[in-house]
């Protein structure tokens, strides 16, 4: 396996785990700024619909721009092996 399929696939496991970790983070804001009990309240259920939309929606946008930047640098190792190997 190439440096660069190295790189990349570590960089996708990281993006995802920290994705995750934002996400996460995200809808423990959401459960705790909670001011019109939207997501849960006294005597009401728990609106696990609208956790996993705030969850799903940050997993996806995180995930995207870590995959942007792994792709860049990805690229960016592939043009310095490219550019050694000439010389």
């Amino acid at each position: 396996m190439s440096l660069v399929r190295r790189v990349l696939w570590v960089a996708l496991a990281l993006a995802a785990v920290l994705a995750a970790a934002v996400a996460s983070f995200m809808v423990s804001a959401a459960w705790s700024h909670n001011p019109q009990n939207e997501f849960h309240g006294p005597g009401s259920e728990i609106n696990w619909q609208g956790l996993g939309f705030i969850w799903g929606a940050w997993f996806v946008v995180t995930m995207a721009v870590l995959s942007a930047v792994s792709g860049a640098v990805a690229l960016l190792i592939q043009l310095v092996e490219k550019r050694l190997g000439q010389r």
